[in-house]
């Protein structure tokens, strides 16, 4: 992202930080509570108060109901506004479940979480606020990414009997910076303001389907030639120069898939994601007690907090050492197994370029609700990794997202159980039925033109509607007369 943008962003936050406290203040009416009362307070007689019957939380959202326990089942110093469970359905969860359904068939079969277009069906149909809209779509994120590693872990490269369509390379590589940025990004989602969250989602949706349009009609032009073009030619390079995927051999045998699975690279990622979570068990937080009774934003909290980042940040560099040193012997290696293997240009560019959007693409992960496939996949295509390998290694990763920032927001007592269970079992199912469907479509007309295609519209459809979220907040913010609500990272 360019430095100009971050620059943007900064000047934003501060500038309704100081309107926050210019315009901080105790009183309310009923019609703007939501942007007034923040932390699940109500507007009774007048003022931000504690809730004391569901009536009152009605008044600002017919979905809120009045709870004196959180969801960690902790005594509450008062009643505060919750969003109901599933367990009385309404018009509304009908409604959104079928849209649920249908969204993650497209999004998650195209390697993408489908987060983009989650948040903003849970924020218009579902009437959950930003800050309950992220938590819940990373948990039916989740729940499509295990049917996606289900069904894409025993997928081979049309042309080499003994490759895998999951690179796992790839993703031993950018998961650790992935999983940080995750932990930075749950961080900031719930000391930032609703309207900014979404805000800052379109905006990054919006560069992200310019380029994948870009990209997909580039790929158009190539396959679209008289001349037929294989899937195992070789493709573009940033650096111009080209990848072999190679040509199955006559005669070759066919090795099962449980010898082709690195176990050993999948512990490993295992390992790191158990790292954080135990951390942030450690850490604790106001809904969760800490294991060692850490007291918030005390020396040990902040020591704990830097730890997750030098340590995963060490192993990002160790990995990147391992990778690089084996890349260039395999480069250098004349036998058939290196001449296929090297899928991707190891180079320090390229590394530079995976490390730093794995964590941009983790920080927007846990900020606003995407699974991470909406920036990892657009960069793994513009170094050069074929569609259907990006779709395949993309889906994996969501694996990884997905469930720490989940155990993440659970542990912070922001995750709503009951609508995560049934909401990520529809995205189960429904990613079932995208996968077969874009299985179809690509091994019938041979255009992989087309999953980029599909990864653009719904990028940019995701953009859209979360324009329109973002600006129905904030013209709520701008009728109800109040600055922005920012939270300390103490408070949370």
């Amino acid at each position: 992202m360019h430095p100009k943008i971050f620059l943007l962003i900064a000047f934003v936050i501060l500038a309704f930080s100081i309107s926050t406290v210019l315009a901080k203040s105790e009183k309310c009416d009923v019609k703007h509570q939501e942007f007034q009362c923040p932390g699940g307070l109500a507007c009774v007689n007048g003022t931000c108060n504690y809730c004391t019957n569901n009536q009152e939380c009605h008044a600002r959202n017919p979905e809120y109901v009045c709870t004196f326990k959180s969801r960690w089942g902790v005594e509450l110093p008062g009643g505060s506004c919750i969003h109901k469970n599933i367990w009385q359905p309404d018009w509304r969860d009908y409604v959104a479940g079928v849209l649920l359904f249908v969204s993650s068939a497209i999004a998650g079969s195209s390697g993408l979480g489908g987060g983009g277009l989650f948040v903003p069906i849970l924020f218009l149909v579902g009437s959950f606020d930003a800050h309950e809209a992220v938590p819940l779509s990373k948990a039916i994120i989740f729940g499509g990414a295990v049917a996606n590693f289900i069904l894409n872990v025993s997928k081979r490269f049309p042309t080499m009997k003994n490759r895998l369509m999951i690179d796992y390379s790839i993703a031993a590589f950018m998961t650790p910076s992935i999983l940080a940025g995750t932990t930075l990004g749950v961080t900031l989602n719930v000391m930032l303001p609703a309207w900014l969250i979404l805000i800052l989602l379109a905006a990054t949706l919006c560069l992200t389907t310019w380029r994948m349009t870009k990209k997909g009609l580039e790929k158009y032009r190539e396959e679209a030639n008289i001349r037929p073009i294989s899937i195992s030619e070789n493709q573009p390079l940033m650096d111009g120069k080209k990848i072999n995927y190679g040509e199955q051999e006559i005669g070759e045998t066919v090795i099962p898939t449980y010898k082709l699975v690195p176990y050993g690279l999948i512990f490993f990622l295992v390992c790191i994601e158990a790292y954080i979570v135990f951390m942030t068990l450690a850490k604790g937080s106001k809904e969760g007690k800490s294991l060692f009774n850490i007291k918030l934003c005390s020396v040990p909290f902040f020591a704990i907090f830097a730890a997750i980042f030098l340590v995963v940040f060490f192993l990002t560099a160790l990995v990147a050492w391992f990778t690089y040193r084996n890349a260039k012997r395999a480069q250098q290696e004349v036998d058939a197994f290196a001449k296929r293997a090297v899928n991707v240009n190891w180079t320090k560019k390229s590394m530079g370029v995976l490390t730093i959007g794995s964590f941009i693409g983790g920080i927007l992960a846990g900020l606003v609700g995407i699974g991470g496939g909406m920036v990892s996949s657009p960069i793994l295509l513009e170094i050069g990794v074929h569609p259907q390998i990006v779709m395949a290694t993309s889906t994996f990763l969501i694996l990884f997202t997905s469930s720490s920032t989940s155990i993440q927001y659970l542990i912070l007592g922001k995750l709503n159980f009951s609508y995560s269970l049934v909401y990520g079992g529809l995205a189960f199912v429904s990613n079932i039925f995208g996968n077969l469907i874009i299985d179809y479509m690509v091994k019938k007309s041979r255009k992989t033109y087309l999953i980029i295609g599909i990864v653009a519209c719904v990028v940019g459809t995701s953009a859209v509607a979360l324009g329109i979220s973002g600006v129905i907040s904030v013209k709520g913010v701008i009728e109800s007369g109040k600055g922005a609500t920012f939270h300390s990272l103490c408070s949370v």
